[in-house]
């Protein structure tokens, strides 16, 4: 069985916000406003072909390539309100252009003997980033490859008992938002800003099961173990700027 699967999706979004603050202590002061615009727009495709091979009755073979093309155009305005005219502040206004390409071929055998049964797998891949930053003019890129591999492996003891094993290697990439180096504001005191040298999060993921089946009654039990390489999160910190 050969399946060719194409897709386009392209998104338009816009926001609008007004920010107030005020100090009331040690001394009240008139409220000051800001204004944000944001305008986002994302474009995704994507090419996918699977191939699959029944080998006998018990096993089967797959084959496969996916590519995913994405891009973000962000532009994000802030304005200060001052003396009734609203001001453009330069500080954060900007405008992000995103670009992620991924691509992938992988191949699976699976079978299937006696109590015995398994998958195995493998998946290349290819990761090209892009990002402009059109305020100040910077280019960035990042590039990233490696190999995923798959297993899963059960045994039946009986009709209502058996036993599961999996493995398998992940990879968890930053977002646009979360590369843009400029600051972004949802309060007077809430400002956000990304980092530019983000690199993926690699984890290595097992998981053990046992399931039991009794006639009105039935244990499903399972253990995950999770260990990842190059986590990032997000941070809370004091800026000192008042």
């Amino acid at each position: 069985k050969l399946t060719i699967d194409l897709q386009s999706q392209d998104t338009n979004e816009d926001s609008k916000s007004l920010i107030s603050g005020r100090d009331i202590f040690p001394t009240p002061i008139l409220p000051k406003y800001d204004r944000t615009a944001t305008q986002t727009n994302q474009k995704t495709y994507l090419a996918k072909l699977d191939y699959v091979l029944p080998i006998g009755k018990m096993s089967q073979f797959e084959f496969g390539t996916k590519s995913n093309f994405t891009t973000n155009n962000t532009n994000y305005v802030v304005e200060d309100l001052f003396n009734g005219l609203w001001i453009n502040d330069l500080n954060f206004s900007n405008k992000l252009e995103f670009e992620e390409n991924v691509h992938a071929v992988y191949s699976q055998f699976g079978s299937k003997t006696g109590k015995f049964s398994y998958l195995l797998g493998m998946r290349y891949e290819v990761s090209d980033v892009k990002i402009l930053l059109k305020t100040t003019d910077e280019n960035f890129d990042k590039n990233y490859d490696g190999f995923f591999p798959t297993a899963n492996l059960s045994y039946e003891l009986n009709e209502k008992e058996s036993f599961t094993f999996g493995y398998s290697k992940r990879l968890r990439r930053p977002q646009a938002r979360q590369l843009n180096p400029f600051k972004s504001k949802t309060s007077e005191n809430n400002i956000f800003v990304g980092n530019i040298d983000l690199d993926p999060t690699n984890t290595d993921a097992i998981d053990i099961g046992y399931l039991k089946r009794w006639d009105k009654f039935t244990l499903n039990s399972s253990f995950y173990y999770n260990y990842s390489t190059g986590n990032y999160e997000m941070i809370v910190k004091e800026s000192g700027e008042t």
